[in-house]
């Protein structure tokens, strides 16, 4: 397969090397892990405008059966070696879910399935895209923190719409982070505080059965776990550790449980990728972490998903499986192609400031074509309105109809009209055919009725010298009302109106039409309708105009040359692709394409080689680099390092042995070997470098280099971490801590040489304190005193602290308290009378604040007033805004509701500014301009003022006009 020789070949690892960051290379492991799965070569890449999106839903007794095809139904972007591959997947969730657990323990140890090192899909998302969990690979272990989850490691390659590919040979299109695109379609745009004011819409479904919402829970709240916000679980609005949320209420839904997608999205129109702002690890997990369902009996499930045994129902009483319909839009067969989204054509990408991944630089890669986006219009599809979003004009009239004995209008209330025609002309005696037809279209060639067009553009009245109205009526009921009949031929007939001195025989009717017709400047019948990008000078998109193109040649022929290059397919039809990708590589019919890379001298990657070769060749790798591998008749280049990928039956995985220097730390230029195992099994460990560990998060391999396995202790047991020295009593560094498991009725053991065991008789703790610092004193009920100058403990006696001849007294509360370096004893509102302590504040001679404390009577809301030194300070602003300012100093301007604040020059005799004043200015007033200056005004109306010498610009009509700036020259030229 493909994925091999587009994993960066393992070599960007040097580079990584060079740059002192070992996380950046970590992550690419990910890649590989995702890419290198067992399946076909060739597979199509979906359509990067989400063209190609495919998902169906429905219930089959307790199953829930959804049918997607791994496309998404927006555009997509790549930032790393894999695409969105099109490829039918079905997923099998109960109808009927378990839920497992308790309402009220958020641990994942009562959770039923662990995802911390679960790779692959966990659920499915109504936009076609998969929902990963938040691990990263296998390199970095089962996920205990955002610092080795999925974001924090490959947030930088997640497109615009917050998901990426991980795979080139089948379908892996998927998301870490809430997907903004989808979440912008079904109405919930990103908010920018804390809150958007309402609960985030279903956007998915777990494979356990339970819904997946976005980032908003109940009253809008960013949902959190109760571990981060502090809350109680059960109690507060906030989710367990696995990212999901216990609620039985049926207020949200009529489930009892369900997950969230958590932390920051974009608004889901943006064109940079990858997404901003990316969620962080205040909102880890930011996809499930754990699932407390099963598989109930009668239910198929997707492997992974135990059996449930004792589980409670995960539904109210209510509840009946059905089919979602979010934001008026039913997912029975997919949402709509979401439009809403950035173009394909426009989007790119941009380094982002809001994220806190471990590696912030975006790659580049060659993009995949966007589809054309130009529209074939005819004689046809102009009339009918498919060739949309052109320059239009509206013309609205009244035309008087006359109904012939065979026509009978039976609605005449809106546009969209009701006809019954009785037609003659079959073998059938009477046949009534109901047909519904939209009167869009008129044509203004009427003789007889008079239809005043007014064009906005030129202020000019044109009376067309006709109108004709015209309809189809389509067979859609046919009743046989003969009973000697038993076959009917039946017809499609289109009357049109081409004049209105018909006469009449039955009824006459009066209808009143707007009518928007669509003209398209310049295109001949035949002629492409194509949306030209438009860019500003530093080449940044700056919106679409409509131009013509041949249909044979396509919208590639009006390319900005500037930013863009004209590309033509294998067809010879030709788009518009950005410069600095360059055109993407089109290969004919008989070739197939071949994914490699180009190499520096030293073997790094510095870009992509895609090239075609006749469908019956092998690829041409780079000799120096990669070798060419084989697999199902088809050929690819693989690093020469990892070598070929071996071909694993259905139950088995394919595992990566990293190699090792002599060091024992990995050896990131030495490739790895690739080797088929048991699903069910974890991965080989090195024999030599490396070591299993396995605890209560999951199992892994760790490079003996980095130390032992973490210790795991027993549910009767505390781990204890004991402080090391080096011989001269300091820490040390190397390996601070020995690790111990101790029964939980005993303390953590000390080191016997340089510390020694404290107690504290009140609380009952006990620690280990360096020796050479005292434990501190046991002083009961009265308390410990401080000399902060010297750092002495002493018990405080029943009238407070004794306080040395260094110290001021002071008594507060009836104790003495011991101060350090102050004059003064503070302040203190002990008089049930004046119990606010407030403060009157003024400034020193240098400026510096200064201020005095005094006592004062409660105000009701016991908010002190702002108290300004009447020697040294001003007060500014009135009540609650209120301050002071050195006396030196001038309030600033303030205008009131009515008026505006205006800057205006001061000009001198030489017309030179040498000043600005401030002032208020009330609405259509004019602007008090000083000596040497006077008052103009600007098309948008503001005011300012100019210099007498210079006066006021001429203000030309945008539409009509041009400024024109005449010169002056001396008698010399």
């Amino acid at each position: 397969m493909f994925a091999a020789c587009q994993l960066l070949s393992l070599r960007p690892m040097k580079r990584c090397i060079r740059l002192r960051h070992i996380q950046r290379c970590v992550r690419l492991w990910h890649f590989v892990a995702m890419a290198l799965a067992p399946g076909a070569l060739s597979q199509t890449i979906c359509a990067r405008d989400g063209s190609d999106y495919s998902y169906q839903e429905t219930i089959s007794g307790n199953t829930r059966v959804i049918v997607f095809n791994g496309c998404p139904n927006h555009p997509w972007y790549q930032l790393n070696p894999n695409y969105p591959v099109k490829q039918s997947t079905t997923y099998n969730v109960p109808a009927y879910p378990k839920f497992v657990g308790s309402s009220t323990s958020s641990s994942t140890g009562t959770a039923n399935i662990d995802l911390a090192a679960k790779g692959g899909g966990v659920g499915v998302l109504f936009n076609g895209a998969m929902l990963f969990s938040p691990y990263g690979g296998p390199s970095y272990g089962s996920v205990t923190s955002f610092s080795n989850s999925a974001t924090y490691a490959e947030g930088n390659t997640f497109d615009q719409c917050g998901c990426h590919g991980s795979s080139t040979t089948s379908a892996s299109y998927h998301c870490h982070v809430p997907p903004s695109c989808l979440l912008n379609q079904l109405g919930q745009a990103a908010s920018s505080g804390s809150t958007s004011g309402s609960h985030s819409p279903q956007i998915g479904w777990a494979i356990d059965g339970f819904p997946v919402y976005g980032p908003h829970g109940p009253g809008g709240v960013m949902m959190q776990t109760c571990t981060v916000t502090g809350g109680t679980y059960g109690t507060d609005v906030c989710t367990d550790d696995c990212g999901g949320y216990y609620n039985d209420g049926g207020v949200i839904d009529q489930y009892i449980y369900r997950y969230y997608i958590q932390g920051t999205y974009s608004a889901g129109t943006s064109c940079n990728a990858p997404g901003c702002p990316s969620p962080g690890a205040s909102y880890h997990p930011h996809t499930p972490l754990c699932y407390r369902g099963c598989c109930p009996t009668g239910a198929s499930c997707q492997s992974g998903i135990p059996s449930c045994s004792g589980a409670a129902n995960g539904y109210t009483n209510s509840f009946s499986p059905t089919v979602p319909t979010i934001n008026s839009l039913s997912v029975s067969a997919g949402l709509p192609q979401n439009t809403g989204a950035c173009a394909c054509s426009s989007t790119t990408s941009a380094a982002c400031s809001d994220q806190s991944w471990s590696h912030s630089t975006v790659a580049t890669y060659t993009q995949q074509a966007c589809p054309a986006t130009s529209v074939l219009c005819t004689q046809d599809n102009q009339s009918n309105g498919s060739c949309s979003n052109l320059s239009a004009t509206t013309a609205t009239f009244t035309s008087t109809m006359t109904s012939w004995t065979t026509v009978t209008n039976t609605t005449n209330t809106s546009t969209t009209t009701t006809w019954t025609v009785t037609n003659t002309s079959t073998t059938v005696t009477t046949t009534t055919v109901t047909t519904t037809h939209t009167m869009t279209t008129w044509t203004a060639t009427n003789s007889s009725t008079t239809a005043t067009v007014t064009n906005s553009s030129t202020s000019t009245t044109n009376t067309p010298t006709s109108i004709t109205t015209s309809f189809s009526s389509t067979t859609t009921t046919m009743t046989n009302t003969s009973a000697s009949s038993t076959s009917a031929t039946t017809s499609t007939n289109t009357l049109t109106n081409t004049t209105i001195s018909l006469t009449m025989t039955t009824t006459t009717f009066s209808t009143t039409v707007t009518s928007t017709f669509t003209t398209i400047a310049g295109c001949g019948s035949q002629q492409l309708v194509c949306y030209q990008n438009t860019y500003d000078q530093t080449g940044v998109w700056n919106g679409q105009i409509l131009t013509c193109a041949d249909a044979g040649v396509g919208c590639g022929a009006n390319c900005d040359a500037d930013w863009e290059v004209s590309c033509a397919d294998a067809t010879g039809y030709r788009t518009c692709e950005p410069k600095a990708g360059g055109c993407p590589v089109f290969c004919g019919a008989g070739q197939t394409y071949c994914y490699g890379k180009t190499y520096d001298n030293d073997g790094t990657i510095i870009g992509d080689n895609i090239t075609c070769v006749n469908a019956s060749a092998s690829c041409s790798c780079n000799t120096q680099w990669e070798t060419t591998c084989t697999e199902s008749g088809s050929s690819y280049c693989a690093d020469k390092l990892t070598g070929c990928t071996p071909t694993c039956a259905s139950d088995e995985q394919i595992c990566l042995m990293q190699a090792f220097d002599a060091s024992g730390h990995i050896d990131w230029n030495g490739g790895a070997n690739q080797s088929c195992h048991p699903l069910r099994d974890s991965c080989p460990c090195h024999p030599v470098h490396q070591v299993s560990c396995i605890t209560s998060y999951g199992s892994w391999c760790q490079t003996t280099a980095e130390g032992n396995c973490p210790l795991s202790c027993s549910s009767s047991e505390r781990l204890c971490y004991t402080a090391n020295y080096n011989p001269q009593g300091s820490l040390n560094t190397s390996h601070p801590v020995t690790e111990s498991c101790v029964p939980l009725n005993q303390s953590c053991p000390c080191d016997l040489q340089w510390e020694h065991r404290c107690n504290n008789s009140d609380t009952g703790d006990s620690w280990c304190q360096v020796a050479s610092n005292p434990c501190p004193l046991n002083c009961g009920s009265n308390g410990t005193c401080t000399d902060w100058s010297t750092g002495a403990d002493s018990c405080a006696t029943a009238q407070g602290c004794l306080c040395s001849n260094s110290q001021l007294t002071c008594s507060e509360y009836g104790l003495n308290v011991c101060y350090t370096g102050i004059q003064t004893c503070p302040v203190l509102c002990d008089d049930p009378s004046l119990p606010m302590l407030c403060s009157t504040y003024g400034f020193n001679s240098t400026g510096g604040l200064t201020y005095t404390e005094q006592c004062l009577a409660s105000n009701g809301d016991f908010l002190c007033p702002v108290q300004c030194d009447a020697t040294s300070a001003t007060m500014c602003g009135s009540a609650a805004d209120s301050y002071c300012i050195p006396k030196t100093e001038s309030c600033p301007l303030v205008c009131n509701a009515s008026e505006r604040e205006i800057f205006i020059d001061i000009f001198n005799a030489g017309s030179q500014i040498v000043g600005t004043n401030r002032t208020c200015l009330m609405p259509g007033a004019a602007i008090p301009c000083g000596d040497y200056s006077v008052p103009c005004t600007l098309s948008d109306g503001h005011q300012y003022c100019e210099a007498q010498s210079t006066g006021c610009p001429v203000i030309c009509n945008a539409s009509t006009e041009k400024t024109c700036v005449p010169l002056s020259f001396t008698a010399s030229g």
